[in-house]
């Protein structure tokens, strides 16, 4: 399935950046690519509290950390939105699992999957940006972000409509 191509490209390249480019510049050794590892993004320790319960505060919380990172990249300021490129990834596969969990239709979950794979391509590729590599700054995947936001979005506040 596409989802789990991006998703296994996404954590390659968040590999690369806790083995290679995301050290304080002391050997820290071997790390695992969790978020528990020795590496300078002390922002990055998450706790159970941190991932959404429902389909709606997930797509709640990517529009936030979407526009730190958006933020970030205006103000030109890379390490202010290497946090939350890094936590956008743990949110998107909370989407995934989150929506099928939801009342969705079978279209509409196939729809959500297009949309959270395109936003995984184009965050990995910021990440990519973010440590060195060729990647892409927020302006150039924006139209990739932007639609598949509203879109979950949508979703989002169709859901909110059926439980109200």
């Amino acid at each position: 399935m596409q989802y789990m191509k991006i998703t296994g490209i996404f954590y390659l390249l968040m590999g690369i950046c806790f083995w290679g480019g995301c050290s304080s510049g002391q050997d820290t050794g071997a790390q695992s690519p969790s978020h528990e590892g020795a590496h300078d993004h002390e922002e990055h320790t998450h706790s159970d509290d941190d991932h959404p319960e429902d389909y709606v505060s997930a797509v709640t919380k990517l529009q936030t950390l979407n526009d730190v990172i958006k933020n970030a990249f205006a103000e030109d300021d890379m390490k202010k939105a290497d946090p939350p490129v890094h936590e956008i990834g743990h949110i998107l596969e909370s989407v995934h699992s989150l929506a099928e969990q939801a009342s969705f239709s079978a279209s509409d979950k196939k729809s959500i999957d297009t949309a959270v794979e395109s936003l995984f391509e184009a965050y990995a590729a910021i990440d990519e940006k973010l440590h060195g590599g060729k990647g892409a700054s927020y302006s150039d995947v924006e139209r990739k972000i932007k639609p598949a936001l509203e879109f979950l979005n949508d979703k989002a506040n169709s859901l909110k409509e059926k439980t109200e």
